[in-house]
């Protein structure tokens, strides 16, 4: 089932506001000004921190993650702000690449290049397609049947008996 949105979200630079505008029809927003400096420095510790970490989400590799979150403090301490790191960014870019690649017949690895030279809300557009969508339903589903077939292999030689059962 595809996400749906339930608020268009859009946070100003200029103006330092970030407003939220519901499917209902209701708007909210907070300017960073009103914020008490105490909750937006621990907002702000929360967000960076959660920025580097999302890097190496779906890396295994230790020396790995720690060398593409080194590469995410760099592009922050620089003031680049949209930047992803190849590499990192865990199992979703990872299936969006996957998707794209069967949507377009272009390689895995030739996805994930330019998925990485994408915004956010480009990169939010292509997973909206529903072409990209069929084909992240169709990656979960053999995964999830990958799954279940080592799971009933392990099934049929498990022989101790289900306590309480």
């Amino acid at each position: 089932m595809p996400k749906v949105s339930k608020a268009k979200v859009n946070a100003d630079a200029d103006t330092g506001v970030i407003s939220y505008d519901f499917t209902n029809g209701q708007h909210l927003e907070v300017a960073l000004k009103d914020i008490p400096k105490e909750t937006l420095k621990f907002f702000t510790l929360r967000g960076v921190g959660e920025a580097i970490r999302d890097t190496y989400a779906g890396v295994k590799d230790p020396d790995q993650a720690a060398d593409v979150a080194g590469r995410k403090i760099e592009a922050i301490l620089a003031g680049k702000t949209t930047i992803r790191i190849s590499g990192g960014g865990g199992p979703r870019t990872t299936m969006l690449a996957e998707a794209l690649s069967k949507v377009t017949g272009k390689s895995v690895e030739e996805c994930q290049v330019k998925i990485s030279e994408l915004s956010d809300e480009q990169v939010a557009d292509l997973k909206s397609r529903a072409r990209v969508q069929v084909a992240m339903a169709e990656i979960r589903a053999e995964r999830a049947k990958a799954k279940m077939k080592g799971l009933k292999a392990e099934a049929a030689e498990e022989e101790a008996p289900l306590p309480g059962f």
